[in-house]
């Protein structure tokens, strides 16, 4: 174990990368935390974090690391707004709930957690988003309890997925939707199902990244038979399902509402089990590749 004097408030890159601690210290008093701060540290096995960010690779390559609580009981949990580039990638987690008041899913965050099977989303499938500030009248409290992550329908929640986030993630065959309450969303019949990928109405893209003219792999290497894309979803990213050959069917929750405009370069290719998919009315371009192998799609 690691016990910081208070007065220590820096830790720069990788400080204690590649040790044999199996706890974390005391963040709390920290002002400032580089990249990879815990990276490679083996014995690792839980965390309670209390920070509102986790740091760009801070716990990558943890290889037993499977659990989180942020703060005691959670109750630091809604105030987590970011997790950056590579946090928990080739860690041991088997499951994931995200903050609810995130706006992205960033680079490669789980890359390669072979033993990850379902991921929690906040959201909601129905017509209407869910509340950005439930129940508060208080209208001098309304700028500080804004939730951060709100885009211009109102809609709260994640609302990108960025490059590599879930490359590969061999076991990862569940995304599933949650309430304010953290319950998983019954609205839908399928949202819950194993085996489904469901987005919630506040993502848009499965193609945002920090880097430019990249491929984006997204989801590269999953287990899904079945993806429910709500009719926010506007583009599906270069090779973002690339070889997920589980997955059958591709469909968007009212089609008709639906504002997908791109399906980009092998974002399909290699679903070599893909039969059906929906292409929505206001589609405008299918870029290359797109459907390569797809030897099963008939419809």
């Amino acid at each position: 174990a690691i016990n910081s004097p208070a007065s220590l408030t820096t830790r720069d890159d990788e400080a204690f990368a590649n040790t044999a601690i199996s706890e974390t210290p005391d963040l709390t008093s920290v002002e400032s935390i580089g990249k990879g701060v815990f990276m490679g540290c083996h014995n690792i096995t839980s965390v309670n974090y209390t920070l509102d960010t986790v740091y760009e690779n801070m716990f990558n390559g943890c290889s037993s690391l499977s659990s989180i609580t942020w703060g005691v009981d959670n109750s630091n949990r809604d105030n987590v707004i970011s997790i950056e580039e590579g946090a928990f990638a080739g860690t041991a987690f088997t499951e994931f709930v995200f903050p609810k008041n995130l706006c992205d899913i960033n680079d490669y965050v789980f890359e390669n957690c072979t033993s990850l099977t379902k991921v929690s989303l906040y959201g909601n499938f129905n017509d209407l988003p869910l509340p950005v500030e439930p129940g508060d009248e208080d209208e001098e409290d309304e700028e500080e309890t804004e939730l951060p992550c709100v885009d211009h329908e109102g809609l709260m929640g994640v609302q990108v997925i960025k490059e590599g986030a879930f490359k590969g993630c061999t076991s990862l065959s569940t995304i599933n939707l949650y309430d304010d309450n953290y319950a998983i969303n019954p609205d839908k019949d399928i949202s819950g199902h194993d085996n489904v990928f469901t987005f919630p109405y506040s993502v848009t893209r499965c193609d945002g990244s920090s880097r430019q003219n990249t491929n984006h792999y997204t989801f590269e290497g999953t287990f899904p038979t079945k993806v429910l894309f709500s009719p926010n979803m506007m583009h599906v990213g270069a090779y973002a399902f690339h070889n997920v050959t589980s997955l059958t069917e591709v469909k968007v929750e009212q089609f008709e509402k639906s504002k997908m405009l791109t399906i980009k370069a092998s974002a399909y290719q290699g679903c070599t089990n893909l039969e059906t998919i929906e292409l929505p009315l206001n589609l405008i371009r299918i870029e290359n590749s797109a459907f390569y192998g797809c030897e099963k799609l008939n419809n």
